[in-house]
């Protein structure tokens, strides 16, 4: 049965992305009986892409995709990346400085972590 049902979605499931490696199997293994068509990953990077990578297989979901701040963003959460930053690929840099092992959220100290790094 759904966790959340309409006539245009039903929920499979949902978890959060805390656990221990050794977890995954498991994991996958839910994953795979919920029968899914879609499945968002949306825990820190580069551990979802390793994730998806190792997993994809086992899980048979027709459509996996890794989403980081993209469901902040939808959510209202979190602001979007200047349009200049946008248009350069840069977006991914304000993810990283607004995160515990970043820049912070403040946009001159990000300017200026952004100088340091390149």
């Amino acid at each position: 049965m759904p966790l959340v049902s309409s006539p245009r979605v039903n929920v499979a499931g949902y978890r959060n992305g805390y656990y221990a490696e050794e977890e995954e199997p498991d994991i996958a293994e839910m994953v795979r009986k919920s029968n899914a068509d879609i499945l968002f990953v949306g825990f820190s990077s580069p551990k979802k892409a390793m994730f998806l990578n190792r997993w994809m297989p086992m899980m048979q979901v027709p459509f996996c995709m890794g989403v980081g701040g993209g469901f902040d963003i939808i959510a209202g959460r979190t602001k979007r990346a200047p349009a200049w930053m946008q248009k350069s690929g840069m977006e991914w840099f304000i993810g990283y400085t607004r995160s515990r092992g970043g820049c912070g959220s403040d946009t001159q100290l990000q300017i200026r972590c952004l100088r340091g790094w390149w």
